[in-house]
């Protein structure tokens, strides 16, 4: 059988793509109308299309979708990040005021909060996530078709 891998490329863009308000926010968790990127803009990512077409490939993406959801955002691990993280930097630059442009750095991090607050609302509102709740939450959480 032949196989390949994924490389990881672009990660210091990930939420910078998507933090375009609601509308990135509300990006497809199937990718639907993912774009191909360079010269040829346009049309659907064929390599998207058939990962998907794939029944085993879209049950273990759905099955780490639903793990990373669940670490990432019913647990609001990811927004407490960037909260400890924007602190240390605000800390920071009350030692070496020149280090950031703190009205301006503030303004980055509250943007990217909203993005994740809006990305966590229609990431529970998707039939797949609805009701996966936080690690140790008792609720009830969906199992995968």
């Amino acid at each position: 059988a032949r196989r390949f891998t994924l490389l990881f490329w672009d990660g210091n863009e990930s939420l910078a793509k998507m933090a375009m308000g609601a509308q990135g926010a509300q990006s497809s968790i199937y990718y639907e109308n993912a774009q191909r990127r360079g010269p040829r803009m346009g049309g659907t990512n064929l390599l998207v299309k058939r990962f998907f077409e794939s029944e085993r490939y879209k049950a273990l993406y759905e099955e780490k979708l639903i793990s990373g959801y669940r670490t990432l955002f019913a647990s609001d691990m990811l927004r407490q990040q960037v909260e400890t993280y924007a602190q240390l930097v605000r800390q920071a630059s009350l030692e070496r005021p020149t280090l950031t442009n703190q009205p301006k750095y503030d303004q980055a991090v509250t943007k990217v909060l909203t993005f994740l607050d809006q990305r966590k609302e229609y990431l529970a509102a998707q039939p797949l996530l609805a009701g996966v709740t936080a690690p140790g939450d008792s609720s009830e959480t969906p199992e995968l078709p």
